[in-house]
C-alpha cells in the first residue's frame, strides 16, 4: 500500500498517530506500507520506506510544512512498486498526486477524510474567512467523487460530509490506538515530577489552538475553583499558537497559579500524563475522532467533554463520562459532579477501559483490511503480501 498525507512525523496530531498504527498493523499482517509526505526542517527518518516531497511553511502561525508536489523519479518508482492500494489522507497537494497516479495506474484510491478544514481557517489570515471556507468543502466535494472508497473515523462526521451535500457511500473506520502502551502506566511519575501528589488533575492534551475551545475550559476551571474545596490543577499538555493567550488568560482569571502549561512532551511519555489524572476535560467542538479522549479511555481516565462530533462518538454520558452543552456552568458542572463522587468516578474509570477495547490497533486494521479487499474486488484482483523492497527512508 502506498499513502499519500500532508503530515507526518515529526508533526504531532490525530491524523500523524493515525497513519503510525495503520502502518503497524498492516506491516504486522504482512503488508507492506510505502509513505510519502511533506519534508520537515532537521527531521531525518529511521523508519524504512518513508519519502518526502520538498516542502515550504506558508503559515507564520504554525509550522506546518506544505509539500511542494514535485519528486523526480516517482513514475518509475510506483511502476516497480506496483502497489495494491493507493490511500490519500488529505485531498490536496500530495492527495492530488495520489489520486493522479491512481487514475494513471488503474489502482484503487481510498481517501480517508480526517479533518475539518472550516475549523482552521483562522490560520490562513489575511484571507477571507467564507472563501477560504467555501473552497475547502468544494474541494472535499470534488476529491470525493473521484474515488474508490471514502472512509472518515465517526459517525459524526459522515454527518459532516453529508451536510457538504455528498450523497457516495461513506464507511466509517476509526483510528486504531495501541492499547498496550497503556497497561503499565506510572501514576506517579508526573505527579511527582509537578508536585501534585494532594491535588486532583483535570488533564487536556492536545494542540493549543483557537479551535480547540480552550477559553471555555479556563473558564469553567475558575467556576470549579470558587466551588470545589480541594487543591486543583488544570494541566495542559501541548504546545501551539494560543500558549500565550491561553497563559494570559488565566492569569487574568486568577488561576495562573492552577494551571500547568507542560509544552510539548515526548509522545513515548503521554500515557503517563493520563495516568496522573483525575479526569480528562475537552472543551473542544472540532473533533473528527478526537483519538486523545480515547487515550484518556484507555487510560482508565473518565472523560468531560462538549458534546460535539468526536468526543460523543465514543463518549457514554453517564456511563464513561459525560457529555454537556458548550458553555461554563453547564461543564463546570459536570466536573464538580465526577470530583465529590468518588465511587462514581471509580465506575466510570471501569467502563473507560472496556470502551476503549474496540479501537485496538489489531481490530482497526482488521477492518482497513476488509476494506481493502472490498475495493480490490471491484477491480478482479485481491491483496499480496509483503510488496517489493525498495529501500531506506528518503528525502525527494
Amino acid at each position: 500500500m502506498v499513502f499519500f498525507t500532508n503530515c507526518y512525523e515529526p508533526l504531532s496530531n490525530g491524523v500523524v498517530t493515525a497513519i503510525r498504527f495503520f502502518r503497524r498493523g498492516l506491516r504486522a499482517a504482512g503488508h507492506e506500507v510505502y509513505i510519502f509526505a511533506p519534508a520537515c526542517k532537521g527531521w531525518e527518518d529511521k523508519e524504512e520506506n518513508v519519502f518526502r516531497f520538498p516542502a515550504v511553511n506558508l503559515s507564520r502561525r504554525v509550522y506546518y510544512p506544505v509539500a511542494i508536489p514535485w519528486y523526480p523519479g516517482l513514475s518509475a518508482f510506483l511502476a516497480e512498486l506496483q502497489p495494491d492500494i493507493i490511500h490519500t489522507h488529505h485531498p490536496f497537494v500530495l492527495g492530488e498526486v495520489g489520486l493522479t497516479f491512481a487514475k494513471r495506474m488503474g489502482i484503487p484510491l481510498v481517501y480517508t477524510y480526517h479533518t475539518r478544514y472550516e475549523c482552521y481557517v483562522h490560520y490562513f489570515a489575511p484571507l477571507p474567512t467564507n472563501l477560504v471556507w467555501r473552497a475547502g468543502q468544494k474541494l472535499v466535494c470534488n476529491y470525493v467523487q473521484q474515488v474508490d472508497l471514502v472512509t472518515t473515523p465517526s459517525e459524526s462526521m459522515v454527518e459532516i460530509l453529508r451536510s457538504y451535500g455528498i450523497n457516495r457511500e461513506i464507511k466509517v473506520l476509526p483510528n486504531p490506538i495501541d492499547l498496550h502502551l497503556y497497561e503499565t502506566i506510572d501514576r506517579g511519575i508526573i505527579r511527582e515530577r509537578y508536585g501534585l501528589q494532594n491535588c486532583r488533575v483535570l488533564l487536556y492534551t492536545g494542540r493549543l489552538g483557537k479551535e480547540k475551545n480552550l477559553a471555555l475550559l479556563l473558564k469553567a476551571f475558575t467556576i470549579i475553583t470558587r466551588k470545589c474545596r480541594q487543591d486543583l490543577r488544570l494541566m495542559l499538555v501541548g504546545s501551539g499558537p494560543e500558549e500565550t493567550a491561553l497563559q494570559e488568560q488565566a492569569r487574568s482569571l486568577g488561576i495562573g497559579e492552577k494551571v500547568i502549561f507542560t509544552g510539548r512532551v515526548d509522545y513515548r511519555e503521554i500515557p503517563n500524563y493520563y495516568g496522573s489524572a483525575d479526569l480528562f476535560v475537552m472543551p473542544s467542538t472540532t473533533e473528527t475522532f478526537g483519538l486523545v479522549v480515547l487515550e484518556a479511555l484507555a487510560s482508565g481516565v473518565p472523560v468531560v467533554a462538549v458534546n460535539a462530533g468526536g468526543s460523543r462518538d465514543m463518549v457514554v454520558s453517564g456511563y464513561n463520562g459525560f457529555l454537556t452543552p458548550e458553555d461554563p456552568e453547564s461543564f463546570a458542572a459536570a466536573i464538580l459532579e465526577l470530583l465529590e463522587n468518588d465511587e462514581r468516578r471509580r465506575d466510570f474509570a471501569h467502563a473507560a477501559r472496556e470502551s476503549a477495547a474496540r479501537y485496538s490497533v489489531e481490530n482497526i486494521t482488521r477492518e482497513l483490511l476488509a476494506l481493502y479487499e472490498e475495493v480490490r474486488a471491484k477491480k478482479g484482483t485481491k491483496l499480496r503480501k509483503r510488496g517489493v523492497h525498495l529501500g531506506k527512508a528518503r528525502e525527494g
